[in-house]
C-alpha cells in the first residue's frame, strides 16, 4: 500500500496551519486595535469633561446675550449718526442768512423800529415803524443802494401813515440773489 493515502487529512492541516496563523494574527490585531480604540475615546471623552471647553461656551452666550442687548443702541446710534450726517449736508448747502439779518439791521436808522421781517428765502419782507417819513426814506435809500449786490429787485410794497400817532409804516420786499451757499 501507499504511504500517500492517509485518511486522516495529513495535506489539509498543512494548507489549513498557515491560514490559520493568519486569522490568528488578524484577530490578535483586530482586538488590539478595538482596545486602543476604547482607550482613545474614553482619555477624548475625560479631556471634553474636565476641558474649560463647557466654561467657554457659557461664557460665549453670556456675552452674547449682552452684545443683543447693545444692539437696539447701536442701532439708535448709527441712526443718529446717519441723521447728523445728513443735517451737515443741509447745513453746508444752505445759505448762511446771518451776514442778510446783520447787513438790514445795519442799515435802520435809529429812529426807525423794526416792526416785522419775515425771511422765506429768496423773499425777503420788512416792515418797519417811524415817526418821521425822512427815516423811513433813509432806510429804502440804503436798501435800494443794496439792489445789485445782495438783493435783485427791491420792492415797495406798502407805505402807511397812523392818523391817531402820527407814525408812518413802510413794508419793503426784496428778492436775494443767488449765492454760492444756496443750491
Amino acid at each position: 500500500m501507499s504511504n500517500n493515502i492517509n485518511l486522516i487529512g495529513d495535506k489539509n492541516q498543512k494548507i489549513r496551519s498557515p491560514l490559520l496563523k493568519r486569522l490568528n494574527v488578524l484577530r490578535f490585531f483586530a482586538m488590539l486595535f478595538l482596545f486602543a480604540v476604547s482607550i482613545t475615546s474614553t482619555i477624548f471623552f475625560l479631556l471634553i469633561a474636565f476641558s474649560p471647553l463647557p466654561a467657554l461656551q457659557q461664557q460665549e452666550q453670556r456675552q452674547l446675550q449682552v452684545l443683543s442687548q447693545f444692539q437696539t443702541v447701536m442701532g439708535r446710534i448709527e441712526l443718529i449718526n446717519n441723521r447728523v450726517e445728513n443735517i451737515d449736508q443741509l447745513l453746508q448747502s444752505r445759505r448762511s442768512l446771518d451776514q442778510l439779518l446783520t447787513l438790514l439791521l445795519s442799515k435802520i436808522p435809529s429812529n426807525v423800529s423794526l416792526e416785522a421781517y419775515q425771511l422765506m428765502p429768496p423773499i425777503v419782507s420788512l416792515t418797519v415803524r417811524s415817526d418821521s417819513l425822512s427815516s423811513i426814506q433813509e432806510l429804502s435809500n440804503q436798501i435800494v443802494a443794496e439792489e445789485g449786490k445782495s438783493f435783485s429787485q427791491v420792492t415797495l410794497s406798502s407805505l402807511a401813515i397812523d392818523p391817531e400817532s402820527q407814525e408812518f409804516s413802510m413794508t419793503i420786499t426784496a428778492s436775494l440773489i443767488n449765492t454760492q451757499g444756496e443750491k
